[in-house]
């Protein structure tokens, strides 16, 4: 269904100029407009469906929906997940593997919850997806249980062998680009 545009190149029911009935008498649309009483705006002053604050994690995994999806078809893998199995994977909010609650207010952090493909090539299949964290997620990235338990057995060596070069086990987490020098 095409919209139908006005002489002021806007859709009809938005022109004032015109007589469009959606918008009030602050030239706002009448959804939008907080002193009509418009529904539409959350006490961020932001459209409720898109307030991260207020819509949390329903928008999350609507996004990560949107992401996986478009992954999917560009890397030519399955995909049948759907924004509500996504939006029960996130769950409670906390990430299984760390123990940290999500954020999911601003950029990208290390407590972002991300949608991860346990084993990559099978893609975005129920079975196949879990929400953990962007760490947990660059973490296990595309090592195998084996390599990761690799690295963990060399890291508790290492930290054995040298423990006093190195701090206590709780600090020795770096984040990208740090040394412990």
């Amino acid at each position: 269904m095409s919209q139908r545009i006005c002489e002021h190149n806007k859709r009809w029911c938005y022109c004032r100029e015109c007589g469009g009935t959606q918008i009030c008498r602050h030239d706002k649309r009448r959804n939008r407009c907080k002193e009509c009483g418009g529904n539409e705006l959350c006490e961020h002053d932001r459209v409720v469906s898109m307030c991260r604050s207020c819509n949390g994690f329903k928008l999350v995994a609507r996004q990560m929906y949107a992401g996986a999806k478009s992954r999917a078809k560009r890397d030519g893998l399955p995909f049948d997940i759907t924004s509500k199995e996504i939006f029960e994977l996130i769950g409670e909010g906390v990430c299984p593997v760390f123990g940290t609650p999500y954020n999911i207010i601003g950029r990208l952090t290390n407590t972002s919850a991300t949608l991860d493909r346990f084993i990559p090539s099978l893609g975005y299949i129920r079975s196949n997806c879990v929400v953990i964290s962007s760490r947990a997620n660059s973490i296990k990235s595309n090592a195998t249980t084996e390599e990761i338990q690799r690295v963990a057995d060399w890291m508790k060596e290492f930290v054995r062998i040298n423990r006093t070069k190195v701090p206590k086990a709780e600090s020795t987490t770096l984040t990208h680009g740090e040394s412990n020098e």
